[in-house]
């Protein structure tokens, strides 16, 4: 009977854990400016998403620095069993698809490469993932970007396409996620040669809430499609 209670309430505590983790509010950063950062925190722990090549090669070269140098003997075996597991992980190795996705837009860049993004979002909030979208919570969001090119006509036409892509999917998107503060300020320049983007955000997400909105989600995602609406 000892055994069973001290089982019992070991498996109670758990739960309260995870209740309690599931809980706590998930925050994810981002922001587009020289280069594209993405960062996960969650209570104390931040933790930095290498988005391009040299971010990756940047995180690699600090655990590298950390990491005491190991003697020979070791660094062969090392090597050896690196060599013989890498293209099983090749294979198995997939990239996250939010990281892939702005990998993409971060490749593309310019003013095409903002007006899909926004178009994207606002597309999934409008969309099947409506259900998740409206738990997250919006706690910044500052959109600041000069549009310029080398030719005047160019940044006139780019500033008028940026300004109809971006502004119709904002609605969309404010529409429908919570948000706390925002700002917007997209202007030509014509004396500068080059589009300069300052874009970032921070969003707050409730796990335990985002379990739900994507059971709902996906019974959306089911009625969609046997209606044919997918």
């Amino acid at each position: 009977m000892i055994a069973v209670k001290i089982i019992w309430w070991t498996l109670l505590a758990l739960l309260i854990l995870i209740a309690l983790a599931l809980a706590v509010p998930t925050r994810l950063y981002v922001r587009y400016a020289e280069e594209i950062t993405l960062q996960v925190r969650y209570l104390f722990l931040k933790i930095n998403v290498p988005v391009t090549e040299e971010q990756k090669a940047r995180q690699q070269s600090k655990k590298k620095k950390k990491k005491p140098k190991p003697s020979e003997k070791e660094e062969k075996t090392k090597k050896a069993e690196k060599g013989n597991k890498q293209d099983k992980k090749d294979k198995k190795k997939k990239s996250n698809p939010v990281v892939k996705w702005l990998r993409g837009l971060y490749k593309k860049g310019g003013v095409d490469a903002i007006i899909e993004a926004f178009k994207k979002i606002a597309s999934l909030v409008g969309n099947v993932l409506k259900p998740i979208f409206r738990h997250i919570k919006l706690r910044s969001l500052k959109i600041n970007v000069v549009v310029a090119s080398d030719n005047a006509a160019d940044t006139a036409v780019n500033y008028g396409r940026l300004c109809a892509g971006v502004y119709p999917a904002l609605t969309v998107i404010l529409s429908v996620v919570k948000y706390d503060d925002y700002t917007v300020n997209i202007c030509p320049d014509f004396d500068k040669t080059a589009l300069e983007p300052d874009i970032s955000a921070e969003i707050s997400l409730v796990p335990w809430a985002a379990v739900g909105g994507a059971i709902h989600a996906l019974v959306r995602f089911i009625a969609f499609k046997i209606k044919g609406q997918l």
